[in-house]
């Protein structure tokens, strides 16, 4: 598949199959997003990849009991960083995420994964969850 293809195939899903994705996989998705261009190449993000199924289901919950997402076999929480750098973490920062994330989603699309955005989801409670410290968002 080319790209473009998979721009004009990809959806957004929200069922999905109990298969493990496998590490290689999971990795050249890792891949893809570390590939991506970044405002002074400050690649400004991090991934939390979650596959235990107790903390999906939490991370479920505070996203708006969407409980779809407790059913996905991973779950990759984006988290930006460099807030230490208003200028640059106001301006750029939430872009060079939001471009690393789509393309991971194309590539998990290209192996034949189907993803979703999550954009609604209560912030701090996603951190305390996780454990993400205070300067990252």
């Amino acid at each position: 598949m080319n790209v473009i293809e998979a721009i004009k195939t990809r959806r957004s899903v929200r069922k999905y199959k109990p298969t493990p994705i496998p590490e290689e996989h999971l990795k050249t998705i890792l891949e893809a997003a570390r590939l991506a261009p970044s405002a002074g190449n400050k690649q400004p993000w991090k991934f939390i990849i979650v596959r235990d199924t107790d903390t999906k289901k939490k991370l479920a919950e505070v996203a708006n009991n969407q409980h779809w997402i407790g059913d996905a076999g991973v779950v990759a929480v984006s988290l930006s960083m460099d807030k230490k750098d208003p200028a640059i973490y106001e301006r750029w920062v939430e872009r060079d995420v939001m471009t690393a994330v789509e393309h991971m989603v194309l590539t998990a699309w290209e192996l034949g994964y189907g993803t979703c955005w999550i954009g609604a989801f209560k912030q701090k409670n996603v951190k305390d969850l996780l454990g993400v410290p205070e300067e990252m968002a």
